[in-house]
């Protein structure tokens, strides 16, 4: 399970977790450090948990949801160092 495996990967600085048929974002809120999230071309309709956690993605400049099937963004969607964020195709 995902959610397992990342739990103790506090310190990763990129994860790449595109074209997994996730259905669901799961294991990423201890990921305090991470700076690109990849997870596009996945079946994930929620993102809520990446605002659930208080702004603790404070580095993240990279977030790539291409693909999925989001139905709308949460409406705390703020990350300060934020660059690029692609929600094309969903």
């Amino acid at each position: 399970e995902i959610e397992q495996s990342l739990s103790s990967l506090t310190k990763l600085r990129k994860l790449d977790l595109s074209k997994n048929k996730l259905t669901k974002l799961e294991g990423v809120s201890n990921l305090h450090l991470i700076e690109s999230l990849n997870i596009a071309g996945n079946f994930i309709s929620n993102v809520d948990v990446l605002v659930s956690n208080n702004n603790k993605f404070m580095f993240l400049t990279e977030l790539d949801l291409y693909a999925n099937q989001l139905v709308n963004m949460p409406s705390k969607f703020s990350f300060p160092q934020l660059r690029m964020l692609n929600v094309n195709s969903n």
